[in-house]
């Protein structure tokens, strides 16, 4: 079995009589001299010849008996298909592009404004979701559409659920933390939420500063953004909008 992938699989049966004659060769050149060498190189012309035809024929015959060019045709071509696959494409893009408008309005503007983590994966699953309803052939629009209904229902509930009861709003949502606290590394939450101090002090420059100290605190929110908070005479305590940003026990 001789295998180039699934468009180009072949078999070709090797029979083991050119064997038994070859080695039948080698035993009479052993034996007879001149005329023995003379038929050995008889049989191996033939041997040549018979590959030569194996080889020719293998060139001609794609997997399973196809013909090579019956191959070719069945595969997609690179720059267009057909005018049937092209109306499909458009159809599909905006019957998509209409639901998606749809879900958005019956979802409300949270489905799309990535406030935290679940928004950011629900976004990219639609996506992902609308470009194989589109472009996959063994993706219906149907089975796209109703995917993307469930997950829209899921982001809806899920919200809703955390807006009415904390326990799980706990479970679900991350808590936002502190990274730095008046020109200091706040170390445990950066491990912890796998922050280094070159992207706080990247953060720090892009908000215009140029020193740590310049900054009360740098908070990494629940969508993973980083909140720069300047310099003021307050402490943590103090500001009640930090009330819920998990800090350890030394900061004040």
């Amino acid at each position: 079995m001789i295998a180039t992938g699934e468009s180009s699989t072949f078999s070709m049966e090797v029979s083991s009589e050119p064997i038994r004659r070859v080695g039948g060769r080698l035993c009479r050149v052993w034996r007879g001299g001149h005329q023995g060498r003379f038929a050995l190189r008889e049989s191996i012309s033939r041997m040549a010849q018979d590959l030569f035809t194996k080889l020719s024929e293998i060139s001609t015959t794609g997997s399973f008996g196809k013909e090579k060019g019956t191959v070719m045709k069945e595969s997609i071509d690179t720059w267009f298909n057909s005018v049937d696959r092209i109306e499909s494409v458009a159809i599909a893009s905006v019957y998509f592009y209409l639901f998606v408008i749809l879900v958005v309005r019956v979802s409300g503007k949270r489905l799309t404004s990535q406030m935290n983590n679940f928004d950011w994966i629900v976004n990219i699953a639609i996506g992902s979701l609308v470009g194989s309803g589109i472009l996959l052939k063994d993706v219906s629009i149907t089975d796209a559409t109703i995917a993307i209904a469930i997950l829209a229902s899921l982001q809806w509930l899920t919200t809703y659920l955390v807006l009415r009861s904390s326990i799980f709003r706990q479970v679900v949502k991350p808590k936002p933390a502190l990274l730095t606290h008046k020109g200091q590394f706040v170390t445990e939450n950066m491990q912890r939420e796998r922050i280094s101090e070159s992207e706080v002090i990247a953060k720090l420059r892009e908000k215009g500063f140029t020193s740590l100290d310049e900054a009360n605190w740098v908070v990494i929110e629940t969508d993973g953004s980083l909140t720069v908070i300047p310099q003021g005479a307050m402490t943590f305590g103090e500001a009640k909008l930090l009330s819920d940003v998990s800090a350890p026990d030394w900061v004040d």
